[in-house]
């Protein structure tokens, strides 16, 4: 099965930022219901395409600095990434 890489604060960059892949973040909470019933969801999603797309989670919780950083930007962020891959 495809590994769902855990991203900090510390390794977002690399694993998202600077990936040569395009990646599908995926931010969530332990406290979270929802973020509990999209996880398989994720899960299938990192098998179907893996080697082809890195699937990454966020603990919201524990990550405060870089949720803070994306707040308000992803929907733009998202699109710059679809266009460069």
């Amino acid at each position: 099965m495809a590994e769902i890489k855990a991203a900090t604060d510390d390794t977002f960059e690399a694993l998202v930022l600077n990936n040569d892949k395009p990646v599908v973040v995926d931010f969530w909470a332990a406290w979270c219901g929802p973020c509990k019933m999209v996880a398989p969801e994720m899960e299938k999603l990192a098998a179907k395409y893996d080697g082809v797309v890195d699937v990454v989670k966020v603990d919201v919780d524990a990550n405060p600095r870089r949720v803070g950083l994306c707040r308000g930007h992803h929907a733009s962020w998202r699109a710059q990434r679809s266009r460069a891959h």
